[in-house]
């Protein structure tokens, strides 16, 4: 595996789909496409985060069927430890693509680029940016971010006055913010670069990590 940029999967699981360029170009013009970032390792356990799961199960899975749910089409989950054994937990939908991105130990920064360059190949008018430690993230929330977002829009989830997920990327932003990531730098400190809308979605809940089984 290349560690210089995303690893497509070289023999997908039954349950997952290799992303290709002709697989994407089927998404619905102006939608929105979904990015799951689950490539690291949780500081508290040096557990894969992929692999976290608490009493109503794994939260991959949980994490990506709410994007779904809330009408992101294609969803990208980005992988790195423990790919093997967290691509099986991807939910077995045809919207659903996984992504093994070689560089997930050089920092998060690094797991959002290569979710940036698949959404490219899209023809979708924004991205839709959640990590997998928030399984609780309300699809209600999601349509309350990206709800009338354009492709110049920039915007995220706010839960009592601390920032939080998702996060709405425009189109118009994701070469520049792609080109600008380093290390452990995210979506939050562009977000703000650009003085992004907040959008508070305290009385929805599920902006926190719950606590692990």
């Amino acid at each position: 595996m290349s560690s210089s940029g995303p690893a497509l999967w070289p023999s997908p699981p039954a349950r997952t789909r290799a992303v290709t360029a002709s697989g994407i170009a089927s998404s619905e013009a102006g939608g929105v496409s979904g990015v799951v970032l689950a490539a690291d390792l949780r500081t508290s356990s040096g557990r894969a985060s992929a692999l976290t799961s608490d009493r109503e199960g794994p939260w991959l899975p949980r994490t990506v069927n709410t994007l779904l749910a809330a009408g992101c089409d294609p969803v990208f989950v980005v992988l790195g430890a423990a790919s093997d054994e967290a691509a099986e937990l991807v939910p077995p939908d045809p919207r659903v693509r996984t992504i093994v991105s070689g560089d997930w130990q050089r920092g998060q920064s690094h797991s959002l680029r290569t979710g940036l360059r698949m959404a490219a190949i899209t023809r979708s008018r924004g991205l839709l940016l959640t990590r997998v430690e928030l399984p609780n993230l309300q699809a209600s929330a999601v349509h309350r971010v990206m709800a009338g977002a354009d492709e110049g829009a920039l915007r995220r989830a706010v839960y009592d006055e601390q920032p939080g997920y998702p996060v709405y990327i425009g189109r118009e932003h994701w070469t520049e913010l792609r080109l600008g990531l380093s290390g452990d730098a995210g979506a939050h400190g562009f977000h703000e670069q650009h003085d992004g809308e907040d959008v508070d979605c305290s009385d929805l809940g599920g902006g926190s990590e719950p606590g692990e089984a």
